[in-house]
């Protein structure tokens, strides 16, 4: 578990993290071009290369995770996507904290694997723009804290991790804190994770 796990806790790392400003302007600059690519598409399944490339892709190496951006490489990954729709539509309007993971693990796996073209902190970085309330983010740094690897199976660990601190925060804290920071509390852990590892 994270050490002091609380509501103010995470609060008090968010209202650091918002001072490192050009990493919260991509944030926000790309989480919105993301929500008007979902609404233009309507669902995942239709994006196309190029949107993926400029907005997906784009926005990972906004956020400095430096991986392979170019039409070819997206034109695999999309066509990957497009034969594991049903099960990225599976966790359509779902939340991480009440998934069996357990029961679900093929299906993440399957998820993230359709990525293999993106280098793992990317593809956690993707994944939680498509979908926000399922998957968490994740870096290089995060990865070796929590003694996890960058592959499927490390994903799927991960996310396990996550949702035992979910639990642990409880719902009524998770709520009180999206409603003050406005953004989803996967992002506000991967804040918290970020400056334990990094700057603590």
């Amino acid at each position: 578990m994270l050490k002091d796990l609380s509501k103010d806790t995470l609060l008090q790392y968010h209202d650091k993290y918002l001072e490192n400003e050009e990493y919260d302007k991509s944030y926000k600059l790309y989480r919105e071009q993301f929500v008007e690519l979902k609404s233009r598409i309507k669902i995942w399944s239709n994006i196309d290369a190029e949107d993926f490339r400029l907005t997906a892709l784009g926005f990972a190496n906004a956020w400095k995770s430096r991986t392979k951006s170019s039409p070819d490489v997206a034109q695999k990954v999309v066509d990957r996507f497009k034969k594991i729709e049903k099960e990225f539509a599976y966790f359509e309007n779902k939340d991480i904290r009440d998934i069996d993971l357990d029961e679900d693990k093929s299906k993440i796996i399957d998820i993230y694997e359709c990525f293999e073209d993106v280098n793992p902190t990317a593809r956690g970085k993707i994944l939680h723009m498509m979908n926000e309330k399922i998957f968490p983010i994740w870096d290089a740094s995060i990865r070796e804290m929590y003694g996890v690897f960058g592959n499927a199976q490390g994903f799927h660990t991960f996310m396990i991790l996550i949702q035992r601190q979910l639990n642990q925060l409880g719902n009524n804290n998770i709520k009180e804190i999206e409603n003050i920071s406005k953004v989803p509390i996967l992002k506000i852990l991967d804040e918290y994770n970020w400056y334990i590892n990094s700057r603590d």
